[in-house]
């Protein structure tokens, strides 16, 4: 399980779109432990890898969405 602030790191999105997205239900909903929030690692990988483009000449992964 990881928290937002790696979350963030692994999609390279900010807070507030990883929110959006996961309201129109286009990224993983986090699991709820207590007043704790948390997103399952491999969930996250899934995205990642379904989501981002792989780099063209030498470009930088840039996000589908």
């Amino acid at each position: 399980m990881i928290r937002l602030p790696q979350v963030k790191e692994r999609v390279a999105l900010g807070t507030s779109r990883i929110y959006a997205m996961m309201k129109d239900g286009t990224f993983p909903r986090p699991h709820k432990f207590g007043r704790a929030s948390a997103w399952r690692e491999d969930e996250i990988q899934a995205w990642v890898e379904a989501n981002w483009r792989k780099p063209d000449n030498n470009q930088d992964k840039k996000p589908i969405n």
